[in-house]
């Protein structure tokens, strides 16, 4: 049978010149707009959440996926945003509310929560910014802690009414001087001290300070239950040290101060062994990076400084031993490079412990 040959020009309804597309109706296909969302980053979600009603409780759930806490203790205010360490640049308010017991539910379903308390010195505006404070600290994997849709009564300071497992404390050194965040989270069982240095830990020096009162203490108090520690050394050293988070108490000159035990070894042997001597109950500590600040010919001699003095704090073997192409002091004390520790923990995670 002979085929009729189809006609070549448009069908007379269409337009010669109108583009070719295709509808496709949402309500017949409603993965399709839960693909679009999984593949949004933080700032197109953020767009989204500013169009309809809908769209927007569709991709909250989303953006409470990482959130931070801004307390203010003067103003009775807490300020719940989106963070995205991919993202630094943008974020979005996702709730401005008075009391702990009503930011709870923003915060209870999120995978990862940061805290900063504004006696850092930093005031949040409710907009989007484009930095963070310094100092604060983050907690890992609240899913896993014990009930966290029940806030405790402790100080009413909702960051230290969730339950603290897994916790990373970001701090800044420069010049002997280490700035903390106030009022730690307490009691978690693993416990990350990530430090931006400006200046070389590792040299000589005579005492470290904190710009605020009984900062060293505080952090004991956080590390009561703290069975692991970790102890990361970001070498920032060719940045300038922000200047603009630093506590009230600084200008009164109310500072901590702590004479080094081994001047020659520097703040990251004190900090170190301050860490051991906070509780017996510690299992081990791991020191990461400090290769990025002694020269490769000495790093091994320094090492050792420290592992003799640790071991004579604790009464341990003070014979070093060697771990990882390192001095260890058994499974107590074990130094990594930055890329050995990567390595160990795994992307994500390492990436959650050094980027703020």
């Amino acid at each position: 049978m002979k085929r009729k040959r189809l006609s070549d020009s448009p069908p007379a309804a269409v337009g010669s010149n109108s583009p070719a597309g295709v509808t496709i109706d949402h309500r017949s296909f409603p993965h399709i707009i839960d693909l679009i969302f999984a593949s949004l980053t933080l700032p197109g979600l953020v767009a989204w959440s500013r169009a309809c009603t809908e769209w927007r409780e569709r991709v909250r759930p989303l953006l409470l996926k990482h959130v931070a806490i801004f307390e203010d203790m003067n103003c009775d205010s807490i300020i719940v945003r989106s963070h995205d360490i991919a993202w630094p640049k943008h974020s979005i308010v996702l709730a401005v509310v008075s009391t702990k017991t009503r930011a709870l539910p923003q915060v209870s379903s999120a995978n990862i929560v940061d805290s900063f308390y504004s006696d850092t010195g930093h005031r949040p505006a409710p907009r989007s910014t484009s930095s963070w404070p310094a100092a604060f600290y983050r907690l890992l994997s609240p899913r896993d802690t014990e009930d966290n849709a029940h806030p405790r009564l402790r100080m009413g300071l909702l960051s230290c009414t969730l339950g603290w497992t897994d916790v990373v404390h970001f701090i800044d050194y420069s010049q002997g001087n280490f700035l903390f965040a106030t009022d730690c989270p307490r009691n978690p069982f693993a416990l990350t001290l990530s430090i931006d240095c400006y200046s070389n830990p590792a040299s000589y020096l005579e005492s470290v300070t904190s710009p605020y009162p009984y900062a060293f203490d505080d952090l004991y108090f956080s590390s009561f239950k703290a069975r692991h520690y970790t102890i990361i050394f970001n070498n920032c050293s060719d940045q300038q040290a922000p200047t603009n988070d630093m506590p009230l108490s600084a200008a009164r000159d109310e500072i901590s101060i702590v004479e080094c035990q081994n001047k020659t070894l520097g703040a990251a042997c004190e900090l170190i062994l301050s860490v051991g001597d906070w509780d017996s109950r510690i299992e081990r500590i791991a020191v990461v990076g400090l290769d990025d600040f002694v020269a490769a010919q000495d790093l091994e001699t320094y090492l050792r400084g420290i592992c003799w003095a640790a071991g004579k704090m604790k009464g341990l073997s003070s014979v070093p031993q060697f771990g990882p192409g390192m001095p260890c002091l058994g499974e107590y004390l074990k130094f990594y490079t930055h890329k050995q520790y990567r390595k160990m923990i795994g992307e994500e995670r390492y990436r959650l412990k050094t980027i703020r």
